[in-house]
């Protein structure tokens, strides 16, 4: 799977999923498919292969505060 996002600059970004990624809602385990779009996420990178998410947190869905 591929996550595309939008950086704070408006630059897109595209991160290859790792098979093992750990993902979370809110502090609470997830599928990506749980993540609504346009949604505010922090993404931790393969150390070495910064194309590759290892954990994605959704921090805010859109509309929230």
């Amino acid at each position: 799977d591929t996550l595309v996002t939008l950086g704070d600059s408006g630059l897109q970004h595209s991160h290859r999923v790792a098979v093992n990624c750990d993902l979370s809602c809110y502090g609470k385990a997830c599928e990506l498919s749980d993540i609504p779009l346009g949604s505010r996420v922090q993404i931790a990178v393969q150390p070495g292969d910064e194309d590759v998410a290892i954990k994605v947190e959704c921090l805010r869905t859109p509309g929230s505060s």
